[in-house]
């Protein structure tokens, strides 16, 4: 119990630092991502992240958070990963609509004379996928509120707010 709590502040502390850095990344336009520090198949910068009894918190980076840290039933494990596999592909034809609206402000950008009005537009699609981004995050974990039993949500928005974690071992 002790080694799940330690996880979910490891956890907690990284994907805070993720978070962090991304956020400025966003804010001041560096990069071309979606401000993903972390691959999309739930693996961290050095490898899969485990429960400490080698269970892998596999797609932990796909908008669910710490739910894969919960006692799940093998049911609730199945739905999860279908939200979870939904969003994903949500989040990579986003991140490809992205990447074109960054090719063409690129060559805006780099004309002789360069269009501010074309720009702008531009800036404003990309600032409309990236909320699309927020609000695919945003519906997939509704869906999976309703996958979890009210002790587990319990658990997981006291982790949200800073509390223990959620190491919850009752499914009811």
């Amino acid at each position: 119990m002790n080694t799940k709590r330690n996880i979910a502040v490891a956890g907690a502390t990284a994907l805070g630092i993720s978070l962090a850095v991304s956020a400025g990344v966003l804010a001041h336009g560096y990069g071309y991502g979606g401000g993903h520090m972390m691959g999309g198949d739930g693996y961290g910068m050095h490898g899969p992240m485990t429960d400490g009894e080698g269970t892998p918190f596999v797609g932990h980076t796909q908008g669910l958070g710490p739910v894969w840290m919960l006692d799940l039933t093998q049911a609730q494990r199945t739905e999860l990963g279908k939200i979870q596999d939904g969003l994903r592909k949500q989040h990579w034809e986003l991140q490809g609509k992205q990447q074109d609206q960054y090719t063409k402000l690129r060559d805006l950008n780099a004309a002789e004379t360069p269009d501010k009005g074309a720009i702008d537009a531009t800036y404003d699609d990309i600032f409309k996928l990236r909320r699309q981004f927020v609000q695919a995050t945003t519906d997939a974990r509704a869906k999976a509120d309703k996958v979890l039993t009210a002790k587990q949500r319990q658990a997981l928005t006291g982790w949200r707010r800073g509390g223990p974690g959620p190491c919850v071992t009752d499914q009811g």
